[in-house]
């Protein structure tokens, strides 16, 4: 009867010290997914058949692409949509006619 009393403590012993254990892993890695820093994604295909991937974990910044683009489409102007996602900004240019001076002595004609 000891025995069986003194495996059934060890077993029920070591069950629960593995159970915390895991347990306390289990709240890490819980903890750890919910602190991470959540990324957004905007896809475009081009008619050329080329894919462009914009990646930021500011979800506004992607969305002024969007409304840029569509304002862009909707309007049927010509020109280019420059995004520069260092400094957070979209532009939309025309084409240059005339002359541009980089201030380094070089010109574009």
């Amino acid at each position: 009867m000891a025995v069986l009393v003194l495996t059934i403590g060890g077993i029920l012993t070591v069950a629960f010290v593995v159970g915390w254990f895991l347990l306390l892993i289990a709240i890490f890695l819980v903890v750890r997914y919910f602190i991470q820093t959540q990324y957004y994604g905007l896809s475009l295909f081009l008619n050329s058949g080329q894919e462009r991937f914009f990646m930021s974990s500011d979800k506004s910044f992607l969305m002024q692409i969007v409304s840029v683009l569509y304002e862009f489409m909707e309007t049927e102007r010509e020109g280019t949509i420059n995004i520069d996602m260092s400094n957070r900004s979209v532009t939309v240019g025309r084409d240059l006619h005339g002359k541009a001076t980089t201030g380094d002595k070089n010109r574009t004609y």
